[in-house]
């Protein structure tokens, strides 16, 4: 087992998080998931964790006595098939350059607004974060309705990771969604991160009843000793950018122009799963996977796509969402590919479709045949 004090990349892991001190049944039933799960996915296994418990760094607050020294916990954690501890510096998540916001697709608005605060991290030499929420906020306030996602929460992560982000802290939001806006930057922000520089897009808001924005950042820079930057307006062919945009054209399967507001692919991903064989049938076998139901939707049709393989090998495709309304009357929505030039075996394997176009809608045929002759000329409206 290896111990890192420093801060590197080590991607793809499955990661157990906390103090763990005592290392009782409760803690290692969270390890034993991260280790299952990297087990499963053929990946290392990690606690990421402090040297000394939180209390030790926060004023006012009193660490107890501890359990079992140090020494003892890690010999435990290798004990259990922990391949690395990462011992974060807790001080070191403080004097941050902070980026807040939940950052749903990481559009080129949100880019910006990232950027900004990656780039004054490096020039403070301090590290950059993301402050965000585990779910949208409207999962917490009565009576909204939470948007479908455009991105998973582990592919925003592993974007954020790969623009420069040092730390992505994920705030409880049903535990501070009643504190006032000073209070959030007060007792949230300021006590516990200490930002040296704060960024957000030009419409940000916080606090209970949205009573903090812009302005009160602005105003508040000197009181609280950080410089605050707000990201304006992006705007591309006369579209402002936003996630409600991105998610708008994919809902109408537009998913070249969500392409242009992205700034990359819209992308799902999942595991490739045994269907019965209906494409193969036809001569046109397919890989089929489940639609991540938290991900926004396009409408039912045939897609042009690029398909990754977990290898990162990347192939072109046809892909149908829909019922398969020629071939059952079950109403079963499915999505499935077809990629093109390809003779693989791939069922339980992870892939990566990027939707490039719509070709058409999707359409009950009156036979096979009929079928047949538009999936070739679907496919050759790819080349």
């Amino acid at each position: 087992m290896e111990i890192i004090r420093e801060l590197k990349t080590i991607p793809n892991l499955s990661a157990a998080l906390g103090f763990f001190d005592g290392l009782h049944l409760g803690h290692q039933a969270v390890i034993n998931c991260a280790v299952n799960y990297a087990r499963e996915k053929n990946c290392p296994a990690a606690v990421v964790t402090f040297k000394h418990h939180p209390f030790c760094y926060l004023q006012g607050m009193k660490a107890p006595k501890y359990i079992l020294t140090r020494d003892e916990k890690y010999r435990l954690l290798d004990g259990m098939g922990v391949d690395y501890v990462i011992e974060l510096d807790f001080d070191a998540i403080k004097d941050l350059s902070a980026a807040l916001g939940f950052f749903d697709g990481l559009h080129l608005g949100h880019q910006a607004v990232i950027n900004c605060a990656v780039n004054y991290a490096r020039e403070k030499n301090c590290p950059a974060a993301v402050v965000t929420f585990k779910h949208h906020p409207f999962c917490y306030l009565q009576g909204m309705k939470a948007p479908k996602y455009i991105l998973t929460r582990d592919e925003k992560y592993r974007l954020l990771d790969g623009m420069g982000v040092d730390y992505v802290i994920e705030l409880d939001f049903d535990a501070i969604k009643d504190l006032s806006a000073e209070e959030y930057v007060r007792d949230i922000l300021v006590k516990y991160f200490s930002p040296v520089g704060i960024s957000t897009g030009f419409s940000h808001y916080f606090g209970k009843d949205k009573s903090g924005n812009v302005n009160l950042l602005t105003e508040w820079q000197r009181k609280y000793n950080y410089s605050y930057f707000a990201t304006p307006a992006k705007t591309l062919y006369g579209v402002k950018i936003s996630s409600t945009a991105v998610r708008n054209y994919i809902k109408d399967g537009n998913v070249d122009l969500a392409e242009a507001l992205l700034g990359r692919k819209f992308a799902i991903a999942g595991t490739v799963q045994k269907g019965k064989r209906k494409g193969h049938k036809l001569g046109f076998p397919t890989a089929n996977i489940f639609y991540p139901l938290e991900i926004i939707q396009p409408p039912r049709g045939v897609y042009d796509v690029n398909v990754v393989l977990d290898n990162g090998s990347r192939h072109r495709g046809v892909a149908n969402y829909g019922v398969c309304p020629t071939v059952t009357d079950s109403g079963i929505t499915s999505f499935e590919v077809h990629i093109l030039n390809f003779d693989e075996d791939i069922y339980g394997k992870d892939i990566k479709i990027e939707f490039n176009r719509k070709i058409r809608d999707e359409i009950k045929f009156e036979n096979l045949d009929q079928l047949k002759l538009q999936i070739t000329f679907d496919i050759n409206s790819l080349k």
